[in-house]
């Protein structure tokens, strides 16, 4: 929790950070994190190039992180997950969680149980 929590050390840990504070917002589109960050769409999308990395890579790493730190909160219902990652439904961010970590949520919440 506490390497989540200290200060990025490059563009996109930076950029990562920015998008987990939006992400109860809803899914923060690049346009809303480059006017935050002050940069043009293309500005930010060059910066990522040059670290070899893509929005949509630290948009899934963000929400990723998220709901790994949601799920270790048991009292935290999975639709509660998903909305705070910005999902319409719990379905879909099954599907995602699926994709990012290869189990569903719920064995990822049973596994960091013990």
């Amino acid at each position: 929790l506490l390497r989540e929590a200290a200060p990025a050390v490059d563009f996109a840990g930076s950029l990562r950070q920015l998008i987990a504070s939006l992400l109860p917002h809803g899914k923060p589109r690049i346009g809303t994190v480059a006017e935050v960050a002050n940069l043009s769409i293309r500005t930010l999308q060059r910066r990522l190039t040059t670290e070899n990395r893509s929005y949509s890579g630290l948009l899934e790493e963000a929400r990723l992180q998220a709901a790994l730190r949601l799920l270790r909160q048991k009292e935290t219902k999975l639709v509660d997950v998903a909305f705070e990652l910005g999902y319409s439904d719990a379905a879909n961010f099954t599907r995602a969680f699926r994709r990012w970590s290869g189990v569903p949520p719920r064995t990822a919440r049973r596994q960091n149980a013990g």
